[in-house]
């Protein structure tokens, strides 16, 4: 269901509230705003210039918890390139369990890989930000990125780098503070 949908896809399109819902779980995203850069955009490849959102809530409409269960990825390829400039969340609540301030730039997505220059997300008093992420979703997600994170109160701080894969994942981390 969308509500107030207002601009042109040739001006850019927002959307005050998406809600979507099926048996497992429920979906709500508000002030969505998508911009495309028509300039470089054509058939095998979508450019966007901006997407943000205010809000994006996923809860679970199941009462009970399911087993655990190994991570399982059946990603369709993108049949097209997609490259996004800036996307912004200002917060994204998965069951109660909330992330602020989610930031990519420079993002780059082409068949089951993604890369982008930086990220950034917000975990109550903790910022992370990562630098050169690098993901291919396939069975065993491949990653490399460098990172650095800060305190807010500016007391802690650590910097470094993660390499390899879901499965196994190598991690240089460097602390700093009192």
């Amino acid at each position: 269901e969308l509500e107030d949908l207002s601009g042109s896809i040739w001006y850019g399109v927002k959307v005050r509230q998406i809600d979507y819902e099926d048996a497992d779980r429920r979906i709500e995203l508000s002030d969505l705003e998508l911009q495309v850069d028509w300039s470089k955009t054509n058939t095998s490849h979508v450019a966007i210039s901006r997407l943000s959102a205010k809000r994006l809530t996923i809860i679970s409409l199941s009462e009970s918890e399911p087993d655990p269960q190994p991570l399982n990825l059946d990603i369709p390829e993108l049949p097209v390139r997609v490259s996004a400039e800036t996307i912004e969340l200002k917060a994204v609540d998965f069951d109660g369990t909330i992330v602020n301030e989610i930031a990519v730039e420079g993002v780059d997505a082409r068949d089951l890989r993604i890369r982008a220059a930086q990220a950034s997300a917000a975990f109550g008093k903790y910022r992370v930000q990562l630098d050169n992420l690098d993901a291919e979703l396939v069975a065993d997600v491949a990653l490399s990125a460098v990172f650095a994170w800060q305190a807010a109160d500016g007391s802690w701080s650590g910097e470094g780098s993660v390499s390899g894969s879901l499965h196994r994942l190598e991690v240089e981390h460097r602390l700093f503070g009192e």
